[in-house]
Protein backbone atom coordinates (compact mmCIF):
# COMPACT_ATOMS: atom_id res chain seq x y z
CA UNK A 1 0.00 0.00 0.00
CA UNK A 2 2.80 2.41 0.85
CA UNK A 3 4.52 1.69 -2.46
CA UNK A 4 1.26 2.29 -4.39
CA UNK A 5 0.83 5.67 -2.71
CA UNK A 6 4.44 6.61 -3.51
CA UNK A 7 4.08 5.71 -7.19
CA UNK A 8 0.84 7.70 -7.38
CA UNK A 9 2.55 10.71 -5.86
CA UNK A 10 5.47 10.47 -8.29
CA UNK A 11 3.10 10.19 -11.22
CA UNK A 12 1.27 13.28 -10.01
CA UNK A 13 4.57 15.13 -9.88
CA UNK A 14 5.37 14.13 -13.45
CA UNK A 15 1.94 15.21 -14.67
CA UNK A 16 2.35 18.56 -12.93
CA UNK A 17 5.81 18.87 -14.48
CA UNK A 18 4.30 18.46 -17.92
CA UNK A 19 1.73 21.20 -17.30
CA UNK A 20 4.33 23.58 -15.92
CA UNK A 21 6.68 23.11 -18.86
CA UNK A 22 4.04 23.22 -21.56
CA UNK A 23 4.68 26.90 -22.05
CA UNK A 24 8.44 26.56 -22.47
CA UNK A 25 8.30 23.95 -25.23
CA UNK A 26 5.55 22.34 -27.24
CA UNK A 27 5.48 18.61 -26.51
CA UNK A 28 7.13 16.62 -29.24
CA UNK A 29 7.61 12.93 -29.76
CA UNK A 30 9.97 10.89 -31.83
CA UNK A 31 9.10 8.02 -34.10
CA UNK A 32 10.96 4.77 -33.35
CA UNK A 33 14.36 5.06 -34.97
CA UNK A 34 16.10 2.30 -36.86
CA UNK A 35 18.99 0.71 -35.05
CA UNK A 36 21.59 -1.95 -35.78
CA UNK A 37 21.98 -2.80 -39.44
CA UNK A 38 19.07 -0.59 -40.52
CA UNK A 39 20.65 2.57 -39.13
CA UNK A 40 23.90 2.02 -41.02
CA UNK A 41 21.96 1.76 -44.28
CA UNK A 42 20.30 5.17 -43.96
CA UNK A 43 21.60 7.81 -46.36
CA UNK A 44 21.35 10.67 -43.89
CA UNK A 45 22.68 10.38 -40.35
CA UNK A 46 21.62 12.78 -37.56
CA UNK A 47 24.02 15.68 -37.33
CA UNK A 48 25.57 16.84 -34.08
CA UNK A 49 24.03 20.02 -32.66
CA UNK A 50 26.05 22.50 -30.59
CA UNK A 51 24.78 22.55 -26.98
CA UNK A 52 23.75 26.20 -27.21
CA UNK A 53 21.64 25.43 -30.29
CA UNK A 54 19.73 22.46 -28.86
CA UNK A 55 15.95 22.60 -29.05
CA UNK A 56 14.62 21.53 -25.67
CA UNK A 57 11.49 19.62 -24.85
CA UNK A 58 10.79 18.24 -21.38
CA UNK A 59 13.66 16.33 -19.75
CA UNK A 60 12.71 14.35 -16.65
CA UNK A 61 15.70 12.80 -14.85
CA UNK A 62 15.14 10.13 -12.20
CA UNK A 63 17.93 9.58 -9.70
CA UNK A 64 18.10 6.07 -8.26
CA UNK A 65 19.09 5.82 -4.63
CA UNK A 66 20.05 2.15 -5.19
CA UNK A 67 20.76 0.56 -8.58
CA UNK A 68 19.03 -2.75 -9.28
CA UNK A 69 16.49 -2.39 -6.47
CA UNK A 70 13.17 -4.09 -7.26
CA UNK A 71 10.96 -1.41 -5.68
CA UNK A 72 12.90 1.39 -7.37
CA UNK A 73 12.65 -0.24 -10.80
CA UNK A 74 8.95 -0.91 -10.29
CA UNK A 75 8.49 2.80 -9.61
CA UNK A 76 10.48 3.70 -12.73
CA UNK A 77 8.34 1.38 -14.86
CA UNK A 78 5.18 3.05 -13.58
CA UNK A 79 6.60 6.48 -14.35
CA UNK A 80 7.72 5.46 -17.82
CA UNK A 81 4.34 3.86 -18.51
CA UNK A 82 2.56 7.11 -17.72
CA UNK A 83 4.90 9.17 -19.88
CA UNK A 84 4.82 6.59 -22.67
CA UNK A 85 1.03 6.90 -22.74
CA UNK A 86 1.52 10.63 -23.33
CA UNK A 87 3.72 9.95 -26.36
CA UNK A 88 7.21 9.93 -24.83
CA UNK A 89 9.46 7.35 -26.47
CA UNK A 90 13.13 8.13 -25.64
CA UNK A 91 14.65 6.66 -22.48
CA UNK A 92 18.18 7.68 -21.46
CA UNK A 93 20.01 5.36 -19.06
CA UNK A 94 23.33 5.12 -17.21
CA UNK A 95 24.95 2.83 -19.75
CA UNK A 96 27.33 3.06 -22.70
CA UNK A 97 26.45 3.77 -26.31
CA UNK A 98 27.01 0.09 -27.18
CA UNK A 99 24.74 -1.14 -24.37
CA UNK A 100 21.87 0.98 -25.69
CA UNK A 101 22.64 -0.16 -29.25
CA UNK A 102 22.15 -3.82 -28.36
CA UNK A 103 19.05 -3.09 -26.28
CA UNK A 104 17.49 -1.33 -29.27
CA UNK A 105 18.38 -4.27 -31.50
CA UNK A 106 16.71 -6.65 -29.06
CA UNK A 107 13.59 -4.44 -28.95
CA UNK A 108 13.12 -5.13 -32.69
CA UNK A 109 13.70 -8.87 -32.47
CA UNK A 110 11.14 -11.62 -31.96
CA UNK A 111 13.53 -13.63 -29.79
CA UNK A 112 15.63 -13.01 -26.67
CA UNK A 113 18.90 -14.06 -28.29
CA UNK A 114 20.48 -10.60 -28.09
CA UNK A 115 19.14 -9.96 -24.59
CA UNK A 116 20.43 -13.27 -23.24
CA UNK A 117 23.91 -12.44 -24.50
CA UNK A 118 23.89 -8.74 -23.59
CA UNK A 119 22.49 -9.17 -20.08
CA UNK A 120 25.43 -11.35 -19.04
CA UNK A 121 28.03 -9.40 -21.00
CA UNK A 122 26.89 -6.08 -19.51
CA UNK A 123 27.29 -7.36 -15.94
CA UNK A 124 23.69 -6.94 -14.79
CA UNK A 125 23.34 -10.64 -14.00
CA UNK A 126 26.32 -10.81 -11.66
CA UNK A 127 25.34 -7.59 -9.85
CA UNK A 128 21.56 -7.69 -9.46
CA UNK A 129 20.22 -11.06 -10.60
CA UNK A 130 16.98 -11.02 -12.57
CA UNK A 131 15.49 -7.74 -11.30
CA UNK A 132 16.76 -5.58 -14.19
CA UNK A 133 16.07 -8.39 -16.67
CA UNK A 134 12.40 -8.41 -15.66
CA UNK A 135 12.39 -4.61 -15.94
CA UNK A 136 13.64 -4.65 -19.55
CA UNK A 137 11.27 -7.46 -20.52
CA UNK A 138 8.33 -5.46 -19.22
CA UNK A 139 9.45 -2.46 -21.25
CA UNK A 140 9.61 -4.57 -24.41
CA UNK A 141 6.23 -6.15 -23.74
CA UNK A 142 4.32 -3.07 -22.62
CA UNK A 143 6.20 -0.16 -24.21
CA UNK A 144 7.58 -1.65 -27.44
CA UNK A 145 8.41 1.66 -29.16
CA UNK A 146 10.86 2.66 -26.42
CA UNK A 147 14.23 3.82 -27.76
CA UNK A 148 17.21 3.54 -25.40
CA UNK A 149 20.06 6.03 -25.28
CA UNK A 150 23.35 5.34 -23.45
CA UNK A 151 25.58 8.24 -22.39
CA UNK A 152 28.06 6.75 -19.90
CA UNK A 153 31.61 5.54 -20.39
CA UNK A 154 31.84 1.78 -20.91
CA UNK A 155 32.42 -0.42 -17.86
CA UNK A 156 32.12 -3.77 -19.63
CA UNK A 157 33.25 -5.52 -22.83
CA UNK A 158 30.16 -4.68 -24.87
CA UNK A 159 31.74 -1.68 -26.60
CA UNK A 160 34.63 -3.79 -27.84
CA UNK A 161 32.18 -6.41 -29.10
CA UNK A 162 30.26 -3.82 -31.09
CA UNK A 163 33.46 -2.35 -32.52
CA UNK A 164 34.57 -5.81 -33.69
CA UNK A 165 31.16 -6.62 -35.15
CA UNK A 166 31.00 -3.39 -37.17
CA UNK A 167 34.60 -3.70 -38.32
CA UNK A 168 34.10 -7.25 -39.54
CA UNK A 169 31.00 -6.11 -41.44
CA UNK A 170 32.97 -3.35 -43.18
CA UNK A 171 31.03 -0.56 -41.47
CA UNK A 172 33.90 1.67 -40.34
CA UNK A 173 32.25 4.68 -42.04
CA UNK A 174 28.95 4.42 -40.18
CA UNK A 175 27.58 6.57 -37.38
CA UNK A 176 27.57 3.58 -35.05
CA UNK A 177 31.26 2.91 -35.57
CA UNK A 178 32.12 6.56 -34.98
CA UNK A 179 30.15 6.67 -31.75
CA UNK A 180 31.40 3.41 -30.30
CA UNK A 181 35.00 4.42 -31.05
CA UNK A 182 34.50 7.78 -29.31
CA UNK A 183 32.97 5.99 -26.34
CA UNK A 184 35.80 3.48 -26.14
CA UNK A 185 38.36 6.28 -26.29
CA UNK A 186 36.59 7.94 -23.37
CA UNK A 187 36.78 4.66 -21.49
CA UNK A 188 40.50 4.32 -22.12
CA UNK A 189 41.12 7.80 -20.75
CA UNK A 190 38.80 7.18 -17.78
CA UNK A 191 40.71 4.01 -16.88
CA UNK A 192 44.03 5.86 -17.00
CA UNK A 193 42.87 8.23 -14.28
CA UNK A 194 42.52 7.60 -10.56
CA UNK A 195 40.33 8.84 -7.74
CA UNK A 196 38.72 12.25 -8.12
CA UNK A 197 40.30 12.82 -11.53
CA UNK A 198 38.49 9.78 -12.91
CA UNK A 199 35.17 10.84 -11.36
CA UNK A 200 35.44 14.36 -12.76
CA UNK A 201 36.30 13.06 -16.22
CA UNK A 202 33.40 10.59 -16.20
CA UNK A 203 30.87 13.22 -15.08
CA UNK A 204 31.96 15.55 -17.87
CA UNK A 205 31.78 12.72 -20.42
CA UNK A 206 28.24 11.85 -19.36
CA UNK A 207 27.11 15.47 -19.76
CA UNK A 208 28.87 15.77 -23.13
CA UNK A 209 27.40 12.50 -24.42
CA UNK A 210 23.94 13.39 -23.16
CA UNK A 211 23.95 16.75 -24.92
CA UNK A 212 25.13 15.22 -28.18
CA UNK A 213 22.56 12.42 -28.05
CA UNK A 214 19.69 14.67 -27.03
CA UNK A 215 20.60 17.29 -29.61
CA UNK A 216 19.58 14.85 -32.37
CA UNK A 217 16.02 14.47 -31.06
CA UNK A 218 14.64 17.86 -32.13
CA UNK A 219 13.14 18.80 -28.78
CA UNK A 220 11.67 15.42 -27.85
CA UNK A 221 10.34 14.81 -24.35
CA UNK A 222 12.63 12.29 -22.68
CA UNK A 223 13.03 10.46 -19.39
CA UNK A 224 16.44 9.58 -17.95
CA UNK A 225 17.40 7.07 -15.27
CA UNK A 226 20.74 7.55 -13.51
CA UNK A 227 22.28 7.17 -10.10
CA UNK A 228 21.20 9.98 -7.76
CA UNK A 229 24.77 11.35 -7.64
CA UNK A 230 24.48 12.34 -11.33
CA UNK A 231 21.02 13.90 -11.05
CA UNK A 232 21.26 16.23 -8.06
CA UNK A 233 21.56 19.92 -8.93
CA UNK A 234 24.85 20.48 -7.16
CA UNK A 235 28.57 19.91 -7.28
CA UNK A 236 30.07 16.52 -6.47
CA UNK A 237 33.47 14.87 -6.00
CA UNK A 238 34.54 17.26 -3.24
CA UNK A 239 33.14 20.20 -5.17
CA UNK A 240 35.41 19.62 -8.18
CA UNK A 241 32.72 19.16 -10.83
CA UNK A 242 29.07 19.95 -11.48
CA UNK A 243 26.87 16.89 -11.71
CA UNK A 244 25.67 15.81 -15.13
CA UNK A 245 22.24 17.29 -14.42
CA UNK A 246 23.68 20.64 -13.31
CA UNK A 247 25.77 20.80 -16.49
CA UNK A 248 22.66 20.08 -18.58
CA UNK A 249 20.74 22.81 -16.78
CA UNK A 250 23.31 25.34 -17.95
CA UNK A 251 21.83 24.83 -21.43
CA UNK A 252 18.31 23.51 -20.84
CA UNK A 253 17.34 25.53 -17.77
CA UNK A 254 13.85 24.79 -16.45
CA UNK A 255 13.23 22.23 -19.20
CA UNK A 256 15.23 19.81 -17.04
CA UNK A 257 13.45 18.49 -13.94
CA UNK A 258 14.87 15.96 -11.49
CA UNK A 259 13.56 13.58 -8.85
CA UNK A 260 15.16 11.07 -6.51
CA UNK A 261 13.61 7.60 -6.35
CA UNK A 262 14.20 4.94 -3.76
CA UNK A 263 14.47 6.67 -0.40
CA UNK A 264 13.83 3.87 2.08
CA UNK A 265 10.47 3.69 3.81
CA UNK A 266 10.43 3.43 7.57
CA UNK A 267 10.29 -0.16 8.74
CA UNK A 268 9.27 0.25 12.35
CA UNK A 269 9.48 2.61 15.29
CA UNK A 270 11.69 1.54 18.20
CA UNK A 271 12.30 3.11 21.59
CA UNK A 272 15.83 4.24 22.31
CA UNK A 273 17.28 5.67 25.53
CA UNK A 274 19.84 8.46 25.22
CA UNK A 275 21.19 10.44 28.17
CA UNK A 276 18.56 8.86 30.38
CA UNK A 277 15.65 9.95 28.20
CA UNK A 278 13.58 7.73 25.91
CA UNK A 279 12.87 8.69 22.33
CA UNK A 280 10.97 7.23 19.41
CA UNK A 281 13.58 5.93 16.97
CA UNK A 282 12.37 5.41 13.41
CA UNK A 283 14.19 2.40 11.96
CA UNK A 284 15.03 2.43 8.24
CA UNK A 285 16.90 -0.84 7.83
CA UNK A 286 20.49 -1.84 7.20
CA UNK A 287 23.26 -1.94 4.61
CA UNK A 288 25.97 -4.59 4.49
CA UNK A 289 29.43 -4.36 2.98
CA UNK A 290 31.88 -7.16 2.37
CA UNK A 291 35.22 -6.48 4.03
CA UNK A 292 38.37 -8.56 3.72
CA UNK A 293 37.72 -10.19 7.07
CA UNK A 294 33.94 -10.50 6.84
CA UNK A 295 30.74 -8.48 6.62
CA UNK A 296 30.22 -4.98 8.03
CA UNK A 297 26.57 -4.22 8.83
CA UNK A 298 25.26 -0.68 9.33
CA UNK A 299 21.75 -0.03 10.72
CA UNK A 300 20.01 3.36 10.62
CA UNK A 301 17.52 5.21 12.80
CA UNK A 302 16.22 8.75 13.01
CA UNK A 303 15.96 9.83 16.64
CA UNK A 304 12.71 11.76 16.80
CA UNK A 305 12.53 15.14 18.62
CA UNK A 306 16.07 14.80 19.94
CA UNK A 307 17.78 17.71 18.19
CA UNK A 308 17.36 20.36 20.87
CA UNK A 309 18.30 17.91 23.63
CA UNK A 310 21.56 17.02 21.86
CA UNK A 311 22.39 20.44 20.42
CA UNK A 312 25.16 20.97 22.98
CA UNK A 313 27.04 17.77 22.09
CA UNK A 314 30.43 18.49 20.49
CA UNK A 315 31.51 17.05 17.16
CA UNK A 316 33.57 13.86 17.30
CA UNK A 317 37.12 13.89 16.01
CA UNK A 318 37.90 11.83 12.92
CA UNK A 319 39.83 9.24 14.95
CA UNK A 320 36.93 8.78 17.39
CA UNK A 321 34.40 7.27 15.01
CA UNK A 322 33.96 5.21 11.87
CA UNK A 323 32.43 8.19 10.02
CA UNK A 324 33.06 11.68 11.38
CA UNK A 325 31.09 13.34 8.60
CA UNK A 326 28.72 11.84 6.05
CA UNK A 327 27.57 13.71 2.99
CA UNK A 328 24.32 13.34 1.09
CA UNK A 329 25.65 10.72 -1.32
CA UNK A 330 26.81 8.28 1.36
CA UNK A 331 23.94 8.54 3.83
CA UNK A 332 21.05 6.20 2.93
CA UNK A 333 18.33 8.46 4.35
CA UNK A 334 17.12 11.82 3.20
CA UNK A 335 19.08 14.22 5.42
CA UNK A 336 16.98 16.96 6.99
CA UNK A 337 18.38 19.87 8.95
CA UNK A 338 17.42 19.79 12.61
CA UNK A 339 17.39 16.01 12.94
CA UNK A 340 19.52 13.47 14.81
CA UNK A 341 20.37 10.10 13.27
CA UNK A 342 21.76 6.93 14.81
CA UNK A 343 24.05 4.53 12.97
CA UNK A 344 24.94 1.19 14.53
CA UNK A 345 28.01 -0.57 13.12
CA UNK A 346 28.43 -4.32 13.59
CA UNK A 347 31.99 -5.24 12.66
CA UNK A 348 32.94 -8.60 11.11
CA UNK A 349 34.23 -9.77 14.52
CA UNK A 350 30.85 -9.01 16.13
CA UNK A 351 31.91 -5.74 17.79
CA UNK A 352 28.99 -3.29 17.92
CA UNK A 353 29.39 0.49 17.94
CA UNK A 354 26.55 3.02 17.97
CA UNK A 355 27.23 6.56 16.78
CA UNK A 356 25.03 9.66 16.73
CA UNK A 357 24.88 12.14 13.85
CA UNK A 358 23.41 15.64 13.92
CA UNK A 359 22.27 17.65 10.90
CA UNK A 360 23.15 21.24 11.78
CA UNK A 361 22.89 22.64 8.27
CA UNK A 362 26.55 22.17 7.41
CA UNK A 363 27.04 21.57 3.71
CA UNK A 364 29.12 19.25 1.53
CA UNK A 365 28.79 19.63 -2.25
CA UNK A 366 25.90 22.06 -1.73
CA UNK A 367 23.87 19.54 0.27
CA UNK A 368 23.26 19.30 3.98
CA UNK A 369 25.36 16.65 5.70
CA UNK A 370 25.37 14.94 9.07
CA UNK A 371 28.28 15.08 11.52
CA UNK A 372 29.10 12.66 14.28
CA UNK A 373 28.63 14.02 17.80
CA UNK A 374 29.91 12.85 21.16
CA UNK A 375 27.00 11.80 23.38
CA UNK A 376 27.87 11.08 26.98
CA UNK A 377 25.25 8.89 28.62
Amino acid sequence: MKQTRRISLLLAVVLLLGLCLAGCSEATTTEPVATGDELSQQDEQPQDVAPQDIQWGQVYLCGEWHHGDAVTMETELALWGELYAQGWRDLFEEMSYADAYYLNRWMQEDSDETMDWWYHASGWYSLYGNVPLDYYRQIKQNYPETVFHGVDVADNSVGGDLKAELYQAGKEDTEEFKRVMENLQQTVQYNRLDGDDAKVYRENCMAENFLREYGKLSGANIMGIFGSAHVLNCKRTNGLVDTMAKQLMAYGGDAIQTDIIGYPDLIRTDRMQVRGKEYDATYYGADSYEEKDGTLVMEYWRLEDAYEDLADCPYAAEDETFWAEINYFDFPLKVEEGQVYVVQFTQPDGTVERDYYRADGNVIDNYVCVQCIVVDD
